[in-house]
């Protein structure tokens, strides 16, 4: 069994299997404050005309300033894509009260490259009177998003940049308009509460304070039946979650991979070769391209700690803790062995606790509590 560094993961993950996990999408936004504000959005109609390769969106935006009268700055979040390509700047035309704003200025951050938070904005002044209701246009369109392997397209409008300005948006309206597109090529779209006609894709939402919950995704095959002849062709190992979640590839399932697994919460990831998987361990999952055992950061502790509570009973035994808490307060012996602090959790990570013989848990008047276990494996090095 092989622990996969998290971050030597997901590289791999983006470049060789699907890229959901990483910002890898063209993503279509909406306005957005740049600093807090008095002024709130009231409603935001978005028109969208989807082709197989474009996108064309029309963004409608009603503001209200409830506040004294306000110098501000509006921007526009530009559309990323993945970080192995160049930035997309789309052409945009801005309408404010239906004239076109003429300066509109350009800004970069100095965001980590892995943070997700936009790193590119449109910009451009304005005032709002006190009590002022303004109305702004958006134009702009956008080449298609393919992820990498062609397994699809994508198409998204994140809600959830309107978040900045004041209090919850009264009713907003996403309309996606299909043109020389068979809506039969769709593969999954979110939220699920849109209403889907022959020729168009309506999210409709009233009172809302938008979160990434919100944004909307809409995911297709260039070609009807493409996607599933590429998955047969795909050579991904199964994966698991737990020790108990199977995993799938398919974006269509509720367990696909790129929903269920969230990074900031993994603790590791083990990569097991065709030859390591044994029939015993799981009998019912196809292995011949190797399998992946994901754990969430409280998994792995907590089923070490029922495995010890197994063996030690009464004030002696461990309530539930995350790993850094167990490898912080605790002491660990395998075999006779000190376990190095650092190399705790690799350690515990492949004990399964039909491996424990003995565990004992001895408490010392000063210094950490230690864990003693004799296990039934080979002598492993420290």
């Amino acid at each position: 069994m092989k622990r996969v560094i998290l971050s030597l993961f997901i590289t791999v993950l983006c470049t060789t299997v699907y890229c959901d996990i990483a910002p890898s999408r063209i993503s279509a936004r909406g306005i957005g404050a740049r600093y807090n504000t008095e002024v709130r959005m009231v409603s935001e109609q978005v028109l969208v005309t989807l082709t197989l390769d474009s996108s064309f969106v029309h963004c409608y935006f009603r503001l209200h300033n409830e506040g004294k009268a306000e110098s501000m700055e509006i921007g526009f979040p530009y559309m990323d894509t993945r970080p192995y390509s160049p930035e997309i700047y789309a052409p945009i035309s801005i309408y404010q009260n239906g004239k076109e704003i003429s300066e509109v200025n350009l800004a970069s951050s100095n965001n980590d490259a892995e943070d997700l938070t936009p790193k590119t904005w449109y910009w451009w002044k304005t005032k709002f009177d006190g009590n002022e209701y303004m109305d702004i246009e958006v134009v702009y369109s956008l080449p298609y998003c393919q992820e990498k392997n062609g397994l699809y397209s994508s198409f998204e409008y994140l809600l959830s940049t309107g978040a900045g300005w004041k209090d919850r948006i009264d009713d907003a309206e996403v309309i996606v308009t299909f043109k020389n597109f068979d809506k039969n090529l769709i593969l999954r779209s979110y939220p699920s509460n849109a209403i889907l006609s022959d020729d168009k894709m309506v999210w409709k939402f009233r009172n809302i304070e938008p979160d990434e919950t919100n944004d909307i995704s809409i995911n297709y095959e260039p070609v009807l039946g493409s996607y599933n002849e590429s998955l047969k062709n795909m050579r991904n190992p199964a994966s698991i979650l737990n020790e108990s979640t199977v995993l799938s590839w398919d974006i269509r399932d509720k367990n696909y991979v790129g929903n269920v697994i969230q990074i900031k919460k993994l603790t590791a990831i083990n990569l097991l070769r065709k030859e390591d998987v044994t029939l015993t361990d799981f009998p019912d999952i196809d292995c011949k391209y190797g399998l992946l055992l994901y754990y969430n950061e409280d998994f792995i502790p907590n089923r070490f700690i029922r495995a010890l509570n197994s063996f030690i009973s009464g004030n002696d035994s461990l309530k539930a803790m995350n790993l850094k808490k167990l490898q912080k307060n605790y002491s660990l012996y395998i075999n006779g062995d000190k376990i190095k602090s650092k190399n705790i959790p690799d350690r515990i990570i492949i004990i399964k606790p039909s491996d424990i013989i003995q565990a004992k848990l001895k408490k010392r008047f000063a210094g950490k509590p230690s864990i003693y276990l004799t296990i039934n494996v080979p002598r492993q090095k420290k």
